[in-house]
């Protein structure tokens, strides 16, 4: 069956005209009954009344036992709150109403059970909260006497004599009663709250407990003795409905005497669905029903592994076609949801449907599903929680409000599957079930309309898992459900917004660190340098990558904090002036990305205690945000003469920082893995042009100092163009092997030490001794050395001597481990 010949549901089946304009009260919903009703008013009440096997059968046992053909005289019927007792005693009522004014469909069912409809009948009423025990109350029948007790009022409606107040008559007086005159029906309603009422043990104008209960009993026996009379009365299901310790006294008493030859009533399970349709919605059109059970059969056979293999039975495309416009999910969910949420039954979910039915026409499918029930609306979520799920309610307005309206689309559409989802997971949690919430397959049921795709709803609903406050999971694939109470989501989502700023900088820093634990091979940098919020970066000869914290990120704009403190990191180390600037290369995050690093961070810091499998999605995620923000590769660089400048590098790819900001370097040239002779002998060429010789740990140390040489790896690329120099006779060394020759003057004697005509000398010397001298010996070199560092060409030459005098008892390792020191150094100390 092709899904687009069936109409929309509202289409189909209009709600009834005060439905749909919201005019109808919320107390029309709850039956009422009226001694006289008035001309017209049982016709019309049949046609909004489904009558299904269970009160088409009472009313049958009614009719017959009225027309003298046997039956149970005393039926007690007994429901829950709203469960449609009243309801049922106002179909006898208008049954057995005038002769001329019997329904069609009554006269029909008794014809077609044999039973003659009396042509009069008697009818007395009693609605046990209508009056007052208190005090008497006007005669049920125009210009009687007032009345007082229950036994006046029943015989007053019956045009009897009025009996005494004081005592109730006896079995015999009543059985004359209902057999001087037609057949007589007697319906009580609330007779249990009556009772309550008298249970206290004041002397009230209706008489006691005991006379009330005594004259019960007696009208049950006379009942039973009488050839045509019939007694209904309604109980309530339990003592937790009969309203206290009273009532449950009264509700007891009352079912002894009753169960005396009583049968009991209970409403049809199976009218539910019927009953909320006939009340609510016009007739279905003309096959409209067959088309929509045609259209929903067809999409569960299309995709059979999404949907509950009950969907797939015959009988389920039958239950489709008898519920039209209501989806047999809908109904099952808030039967379930009256009886779990204390919901008052039928009449319940009347109010429930009523309040959706009055909203403007959004579209829709052509059944009526769960996830249609529009719960943001204030009068339907109000008509579910019944003032009484407060925290349900605050906690499905909450949720839907986080989920983002799809603007100009259609809300029943597919771009409403999250919020059509949550509708119906709400609806599947009612407080106090034994098992909320759905399974997969369930919700595809109870939100998918014909045509639309299972994948997309189960991506919706991995959406909700991961962002919805108040849902909760029992497992990745399992069933979820909506609790009032925090769910993992909302409780991550507070945990995130306790952390501080400095703990997410904190946290930043610590995932640097172990990102930057990631060598590259071949290692490149000598070594990484995390973001510290303090201390100093230590001046060292080698090449090392220094990664600026996050709260400095790299803005293209003034003012510029990555930037600045690399300036400022690049002049000094600490109080002294920096020696080796060439040695340094910064990484920046990203200012744009900070926001979303952070967030991330959140995310993951949140998680750790809530969820293993989050926890490490998340961490996944920030890790990744972590390698997007920092692709800032901030290069000291400078022309001989000229001033420094900064060159910026933006980091491409995936992957780990240290390795992807390597490879940055090298494609850029600026920072040598492989150095060839040719191009060390161009440089050499460029900045000793008189072709001096050159000392390798000197050469070396000026690589590291002045951003206008190349950036090297690390020495051994600078002994290694060497070597390769050496070997293709570019480049020779003297007979040290420490001076770099080139080949003009590779057998030349060695050129004097004479200072050129411009130079200047400067000579210092010092001798500390004591055991603070080693801390003397820094003081001197930070105030004697280090200001001649920045001094382009200058050449240092230091020499250090060590003297120590040991005692005899001092541990051998101290001498031993000078002397290794020593010879790692280049000198061995005797």
């Amino acid at each position: 069956m092709d899904p687009i010949a069936a109409p929309s549901w509202r289409q189909a089946a209009p709600p009834y005209p005060e439905i749909a304009s919201g005019a109808f009260r919320t107390s029309g919903f709850a039956a009422r009954l009226e001694a006289d009703p008035a001309p017209g008013a049982s016709a019309a009440f049949f046609v909004r009344t489904h009558v299904g096997p269970g009160l088409s059968a009472l009313l049958t046992t009614v009719l017959r036992r009225l027309a003298g053909g046997g039956g149970p005289p005393v039926i007690p019927l007994q429901a829950g709150f709203g469960g449609g007792k009243t309801h049922a005693l106002a179909a006898v009522l208008h049954a057995t109403g005038r002769g001329d004014d019997a329904p069609g469909a009554v006269a029909g069912a008794a014809l077609a059970a044999g039973v003659r409809i009396p042509p009069q009948l008697r009818r007395a009423v009693f609605v046990g909260t209508e009056q007052s025990p208190a005090r008497p109350w006007p005669a049920p029948v125009p210009g009687g006497p007032a009345v007082a007790t229950l036994w006046q009022d029943l015989a007053a409606q019956l045009r009897l004599a009025v009996p005494d107040a004081a005592a109730p008559p006896g079995a015999a007086e009543l059985t004359r009663w209902l057999d001087d005159g037609p057949p007589c029906a007697l319906l009580l309603d609330e007779l249990v709250a009556w009772l309550r009422a008298l249970a206290g043990g004041r002397a009230l104008a209706a008489g006691s407990l005991d006379a009330n209960l005594t004259f019960l009993q007696a009208l049950t026996e006379a009942v039973r003795r009488s050839r045509a009379a019939v007694l209904l009365v309604t109980l309530p299901r339990s003592g937790a409905e009969a309203g206290g310790p009273g009532g449950e006294a009264a509700l007891a008493r009352l079912g002894s005497i009753l169960g005396r030859g009583g049968a009991p009533w209970r409403p049809d399970t199976d009218a539910f669905g019927p009953i909320l349709r006939q009340r609510l919605l016009e007739p279905s059109a003309a096959g409209a029903a067959q088309a929509a059970a045609g259209a929903y059969a067809g999409l569960y056979a299309a995709f059979p592994q999404a949907f509950p293999a009950a969907c797939l039975e015959p009988a389920y495309r039958e239950r489709l076609a008898a519920c039209h416009p209501l989806h047999p999910a809908l109904i099952d969910q808030l039967r379930g949801w009256c009886a779990d949420a204390g919901l008052p039954g039928v009449r319940g979910a009347l109010h429930v449907l009523a309040e959706a039915a009055c909203l403007p026409d959004r579209g829709g499918g052509p059944l009526l599903l769960p996830g249609d029930l529009p719960l943001e609306e204030p009068g339907v979520r109000s008509a579910l929680a019944q003032h009484r799920h407060g925290g349900w309610a605050e906690a499905v307005a909450a949720d839907l409000a986080d989920l983002p309206a799809p603007a100009g689309a259609d809300p029943s559409g597919a771009a409403g599957l999250p919020r059509r989802a949550l509708r119906a997971l709400a609806l599947a949690s009612p407080p106090g079930g034994a098992q909320p919430g759905l399974e997969p397959e369930p919700l595809c049921r109870g939100v998918l309309h014909p045509s639309e795709s299972p994948a997309a709803l189960l991506d919706a609903l991995d959406g909700l898992r991961r962002h919805a406050a108040h849902l909760h999971a029992a497992d990745p694939g399992g069933r979820v459900w909506l609790d009032p109470l925090p769910g993992p989501n909302l409780a991550a989502r507070r945990r995130a917004e306790s952390l501080t700023r400095r703990a997410i900088e904190d946290a930043i820093c610590e995932r640097l660190e172990a990102e930057l634990r990631r060598v590259e091979r071949p290692a490149r940098f000598a070594a990484a340098v995390p973001p510290r919020r303090e201390g100093v970066v230590a001046d060292l000869p080698r090449p090392r990558l220094v990664v600026l914290p996050p709260w400095l990120p790299f803005a293209a704009t003034d003012p510029n904090p990555a930037l600045e403190r690399a300036e400022d990191t690049l002049r000094h180390c600490g109080p002294a002036a920096r020696v080796h600037r060439n040695s340094l290369v910064f990484l920046a995050a990203e200012a744009a990305d900070a926001d979303a690093l952070e967030a991330a961070v959140r995310a993951e810091l949140a998680w750790e205690p809530e969820a293993a499998g989050r926890a490490a999605e998340a961490r996944a995620v920030a890790v990744a945000r972590l390698r997007q923000a920092y692709r800032w590769l901030l290069v000291p660089v400078q022309d001989p003469g000229g001033p420094p400048a900064w060159e910026t590098i933006a980091l491409e790819g995936e992957g780990p920082l240290r390795p992807r900001a390597a490879e940055a370097l090298e494609a850029a040239g600026l920072l040598i893995a492989a150095w060839s002779p040719r191009a060390l002998r161009v440089e050499l060429d460029r900045l000793w042009p008189d072709g001096r010789p050159l000392a390798l740990d000197t050469l070396w140390e000026d690589l590291t100092r002045y951003p206008y040489l190349p950036r090297l790896c690390g020495p051994e690329v600078l002994a290694q163009a060497v070597e390769a120099g050496v070997r293709d006779g570019s480049l020779a060394l003297d007979t040290s092997g420490e001076r770099l020759l080139r080949p003009a003057a590779a057998f030349a004697p060695p050129p004097t030490a004479a200072p050129a005509a411009a130079s200047r000398r400067l000579q210092a010397e010092a001798t500390l001794r004591g055991a603070d001298a080693a801390s003397a010996a820094r003081r001197w070199l930070q105030a004697v050395v280090d200001p001649l560092a920045p001094v382009p060409g200058v050449r240092l030459h230091l020499t250090l001597r060590l003297e120590a005098d040991l005692p005899e008892d001092a541990p051998a390792e101290v001498a031993r481990t000078v002397r290794e020191n020593a010879r790692t150094l280049g000198r061995d100390f005797d």
